[in-house]
């Protein structure tokens, strides 16, 4: 579980949530992280991508991560 304090939102990290938030503990792209979850889950790329590219744009609206260029 996480929480953003400053806008007083609880986040359940199982399953793939929990595996993105581990994986978002040292620097990544997402496109890496995309490539570990297909690799670990039984789930199609584009999928994948589009789901995990909208949990992490939460994460970071939410300021419980960070965006680097």
């Amino acid at each position: 579980m996480a929480l953003s304090v400053d806008l007083g939102r609880f986040f359940a990290l199982e399953g793939p949530g929990g595996r993105i938030w581990n994986l978002l503990e040292r620097p990544i792209s997402a496109s890496a992280v995309v490539q570990k979850l297909v690799e670990e889950f039984d789930v199609e790329p584009r999928t994948c991508e589009a789901e995990t590219t909208a949990f992490i744009e939460r994460l970071v609206h939410s300021g419980l991560a960070r965006a680097e260029a």
